[in-house]
């Protein structure tokens, strides 16, 4: 049983935006003035500036069940969700999900055995619904790498187009639509070559499928965004080439080009980040100049009404997620500094990878949220909602390692952001040409308040000279708004629900030698594995592994295993945990291996709730079955099998609860 979460008390963060004003006389040294020229506008900043993906086969119904979630999505102002998913988007079919993501039920090899129960998966009228929750744009994918892969193209393209009538039918406007993922990278359907055809997409290919896609689609949405995909180096030649092909055969019906960008693969850490100023994209290029060159190119090559979306970014990853000393903070600061450069860039469409990812290592955390609650990113995320809709204007700052964000609304209202990523606190003076201050509305700061999780506090600015000031703490992201309307009471984050810490090993309890005590298990983690069940422990017999189930590493390969016997009475193995931590604690999956040994054993396994203190889950609930088992031995590798408890009603056993 793994990846458990220790919770803090539900929180309802309501922050009063109280600003302290104290009149000071003289300049002291190491001020600096950061310019805002509110008359000189840049760019709107649009609704999907900052947005997030979504992966069908993660998202359980139990996630979205109480609605918290959904009020995390609009609170934080996500403009747009994407769905299904990135990869998944080339194997998905719309109309007949089978919730393993990444296997495409049109191959006919395809085993169904692995699939899902549609509880444990969001399919497109859940997603419809969160639409309507949270206010959040559609953004729809369309499967083109079934159809060539499969030789059912025709059949394909009538899938894409049904998707989009039904969607229509329900009562929705789709107003942007994406095809395919990553035409370039193995991952991708076709790419991967399930047929063994050697075949793959090449941009020729590519760009006269999106054309007969693109014209299934804009018989139903006619004024909808179309979104192609290309490899990400913006600045290589193989971009180039590979633009002027798809553009040539596919220009007409290409409204944005996708790049996704994950900063620096394999080696990213807190101390590369704080090393480059600004961040890079690679080489000596930042993000706002990959944007900026991107649309530039497209312009130069005769389409200047294409622009460049980044439906895939975050942190990639690297040393940092096993370095004790980073933290969730360090990650959503490094975070913040890619989307100031995205929105001091005029980019139009930006989807943060991925909204929430389950069971994820908590070490390499860097979502939204963890599980269906808020990480230190959905903080952030809420002082840039505040960009929507405005428009940026000139700004700079002449402190190294500060940058600045200022964005003016329609009524006035002027707000600007400062990310200060040295070790230095600094103090700041607002330089306004053309722009009179008459408010400060609200200004907050994004830190570390100690433990490593970011946190949001209230600042305050005073005045000298007649211009506001404000101080930066060391490696703090900060929001100041001022003049706003007098009916236009500041928003206040309100995110509703817990915040979690993942037990750091990620396993809770386990057996693999003996049946009663556990093997292993954490600390303020205790169970038992119910002997009375087995037959015996054999030691002529086992898996050779080393796995629990194909997720976790450190299994005993001696040979030991439980044996049951259907014959004498019993046909299960019965365990209990009990959470004994003093906080509550979330169970995630569980892990085992289970191989039937002799021609006449079971071939079918269910996972059963048997009983004890989980809200709304019922005695004797099957969880997950599988049937139809093959004859493995009782020796070797056996099957393996990770089978997540996310379609629960409750997972969260408080302090002294227990669950069999």
């Amino acid at each position: 049983m793994t990846n458990a979460d220790t919770s803090l008390p539900r929180i309802r963060m309501l922050i009063a935006a109280v600003l302290l004003v104290v009149c000071l006389s003289s300049v002291r040294a190491g001020t600096y003035a950061v310019d805002v020229d509110a008359g000189v506008e840049q760019h709107d900043v649009s609704k999907m500036a900052m947005g997030a993906g979504l992966v069908y086969s993660w998202h359980a119904d139990s996630t979205f069940v109480d609605g918290e979630v959904a009020h995390i999505i609009e609170d934080i102002g996500l403009g747009g969700l994407r769905w299904p998913g990135g990869a998944v988007v080339t194997f998905y079919h719309w109309d007949n999900l089978n919730g393993q993501g990444w296997m495409d039920n049109w191959n006919p090899g395809y085993n169904p055995a692995s699939d899902q129960p549609p509880a444990n998966y969001m399919d497109l009228d859940e997603y419809l619904a969160l639409i309507d929750e949270t206010g959040a744009e559609i953004m729809l994918g369309v499967n083109m790498s079934s159809g060539i892969e499969w030789n059912r193209e025709a059949e394909a393209i009538a899938e894409a187009s049904n998707l989009m009538v039904y969607v229509e039918s329900q009562g929705y406007d789709v107003k942007y639509i994406y095809f395919d993922n990553e035409n370039f990278q193995d991952g991708n359907n076709y790419n991967r070559d399930d047929d063994n055809d050697g075949e793959a997409w090449t941009p020729t290919t590519y760009a006269q499928s999106f054309n007969q896609y693109a014209a299934a689609v804009k018989a139903t949405f006619p004024n909808a965004k179309l979104i192609a995909n290309a490899r990400n180096n913006v600045t290589g030649t193989l971009f180039l080439s590979d633009m002027q092909t798809m553009l040539s055969i596919a220009g007409a019906n290409i409204d944005f080009v996708d790049v996704h960008y994950y900063w620096s693969w394999n080696t990213a850490t807190w101390e590369i980040w704080k090393s480059q100023q600004p961040m890079k994209r690679s080489g000596s290029q930042s993000f706002k100049e990959a944007v900026e060159y991107a649309n530039d190119l497209f312009a130069a090559e005769g389409y200047p009404h294409v622009r460049a979306a980044i439906m895939e970014w975050n942190i990639a990853p690297g040393p940092w997620t096993t370095d004790p000393d980073h933290t969730k903070f360090k990650t959503a600061l490094m975070q913040s500094e890619m989307q100031l450069q995205f929105l001091l860039a005029g980019l139009d469409i930006g989807m943060l990878w991925a909204f929430d990812v389950p069971s994820v290592d908590p070490s390499s955390d860097k979502h939204a949220i963890h599980n269906g609650d808020p990480n230190a990113t959905a903080l952030w995320m809420w002082l840039f909602s505040k960009a929507i809709g405005k428009t940026v204007v000139q700004s700079s700052s002449p402190a190294s390692g500060v940058y600045i964000l200022a964005a003016k609304g329609a009524q006035g209202e002027l707000v600007t952001w400062l990310l200060n990523k040295t070790d230095i606190q600094h103090t700041i003076e607002f330089n306004m040409n053309g722009y009179t201050v008459t408010d400060v509305s609200e200004a907050w700061r994004f830190h570390d308040a100690g433990d490593g999780k970011g946190a949001l506090m209230t600042i305050g600015l005073w005045e000298e000279a007649g211009k506001k000031r404000t101080t930066l703490r060391a490696n703090s992201f900060n929001m100041v708004g001022f003049n706003y309307p007098s009916n236009a009471a500041p928003e206040q984050v309100v995110l509703e629900s817990r915040l979690v810490e993942p037990v750091p090993d990620g396993i809770l309890i386990a057996w693999d030698n003996s049946a009663g005590a556990p093997d292993l298990s954490a600390q303020g983690i205790s169970g038992n594995l119910a002997a009375g069940g087995l037959y015996e422990v054999d030691e002529s017999a086992g898996s050779t592994d080393g796995t629990y189930g194909a997720s976790f590493p450190g299994a005993a390969t001696a040979l030991t295993a439980f044996s049951v016997r259907s014959t004498n009475g019993f046909n299960s193995a019965v365990f209990f945990i009990a959470n004994q931590t003093g906080a509550p604690l979330r169970l995630d999956s569980i892990h085992f291996d289970y191989s039937a040994w002799w021609t006449s054993s079971p071939k079918d396994v269910e996972l059963v709730y048997v009983s004890g203190d989980l809200v709304g889950v019922t005695n004797q609930m099957p969880i997950q079955s599988i049937g139809g088992l093959s004859n493995t031995g009782k020796t070797g590798n056996y099957p393996d099998f990770d089978w997540s408890l996310s379609g629960l009603a409750d997972r969260v056993l408080e302090h002294g609860e227990e669950a069999n």
